[in-house]
């Protein structure tokens, strides 16, 4: 799989409250920050590799029993609710598997949800902050979204309506929503484009006045700030990062002053710090000869500057297909499709990272990208 890849909300259910700005200016939001305790990491095969994550040291350990095995293939890029859910779309199929995530961190699959179109991808997933519903973008001979109901026990159910169509030309990938479960974004490439769509109370979407927007290039990565203030769309056709206010009254979109912010050569996925004051960026420098990770600022405006020392370079990594910040706000984590294996860093001042001890951490082979529970 040679190309960038989504990287997914590893903390969707982060509460939404107040920001505030340090005093370099850089945003600040005022969250409830909580320990890592499982990483799911999506295989390119019919399984999911699973590990424990040291909440003091961030330090992987596979879990018993891992990887687990799962219906189908391709389940790339899990999504979580933070907590005790997990669910894999899988790209070669109209399916969605839901699981309970155990005190142990074994996986209980609580069924498939589908899609009526047949012939469709689910290439991603992201639940809303309420934990009732999960959206997927769709593509292949329908373009737009499917939304499910999340059940008690996890068993999913197809929204009316679902799925939804939007008026985005290029194919669908990647979906992020707002924290207060108001807005959904659904990214597409070729040609690029975000489609915005309102929540409503029973899950069902509507697309919104002014979408779709078009970004600078070619991408399809993206992340809103935990405020929800700002989203950030990674066009990796040109290396730039797109930056836009939201709307909180309509979920609509402007390009924010001095946007798009250049990332340099190979830029990819993105992943939010929780705490909203960083963002990182896979990197490929030297055309993907090596791998790492970059790193900007968020400044209460919304500019983005890069942080001292970034890019990052993870030593012998070949080919980096994700990236995500744990749920604590302490650790970041890259994964290397060739080595294979998951490196590790520690968020320092600044936003700096460091590579923890015992890093890389192996993993089975073509490891895609992650979702961490709290």
């Amino acid at each position: 799989m040679k190309r960038p890849v989504l990287a997914l909300a590893v903390c969707i259910a982060v509460a939404l409250a107040l920001a505030g700005c340090t005093s370099d200016g850089s945003l600040l939001g005022f969250f409830n920050l909580a320990a890592p305790r499982f990483m799911y990491v999506g295989l390119d095969a019919t399984s999911v590799a699973g590990f424990s994550v040291d909440p003091s040291t961030g330090a992987l350990s596979a879990l018993p029993g891992s990887p687990f095995a799962v219906t189908s293939n391709t389940g790339l890029f899990p999504a979580t609710n933070g907590t005790n859910r997990l669910f894999l779309p899988y790209q070669n199929s109209e399916n969605v598997e839901s699981f309970t995530v155990g005190p142990d961190g074994a996986l209980g699959s609580n069924g498939l949800g589908t899609t009526p179109v047949l012939g469709d991808w689910l290439p991603n997933a992201a639940v809303t902050p309420d934990d009732r519903f999960l959206i997927a973008p769709v593509h292949g001979g329908f373009k737009g979204a499917a939304v499910w109901s999340v059940g008690a026990s996890g068993a999913l159910t197809a929204v009316s309506g679902s799925p939804f169509p939007g008026q985005g030309a290029g194919r669908p990938e990647n979906v992020v929503i707002t924290p207060d479960g108001r807005f959904a974004y659904v990214s597409a490439e070729s040609p690029p484009s975000i489609t915005i769509y309102s929540i409503s109370a029973s899950g069902a979407l509507t697309e919104t006045a002014g979408s779709p927007v078009t970004p600078s290039g070619d991408g399809f990565s993206m992340a809103i700030t935990p405020d929800g203030r700002y989203l950030y769309f990674e066009a990796f056709a040109t290396d730039e990062i797109n930056a836009y206010s939201i709307a909180s009254n309509s979920g609509a979109l402007t390009p924010l002053p001095g946007s798009p912010f250049a990332v340099g050569p190979g830029g990819g996925v993105l992943a939010m710090d929780p705490t909203g004051r960083y963002l990182y960026v896979t990197v490929h420098p030297q055309q993907q000869q090596v791998a790492g990770v970059g790193g900007f600022a968020i400044h209460d405006d919304g500019s983005l500057t890069p942080i001292a020392g970034s890019p990052w370079i993870a030593p012998n990594a070949g080919y980096d297909t994700c990236v995500g910040a744990d749920p604590s706000g302490k650790f970041v984590y890259l994964v290397d499709e060739t080595t294979p294996a998951i490196f590790g860093y520690t968020i320092g001042a600044g936003g700096a990272l460091t590579l923890m001890s015992g890093s890389p951490f192996a993993t089975p082979p073509t490891p895609i990208c992650m979702a961490i529970t709290h």
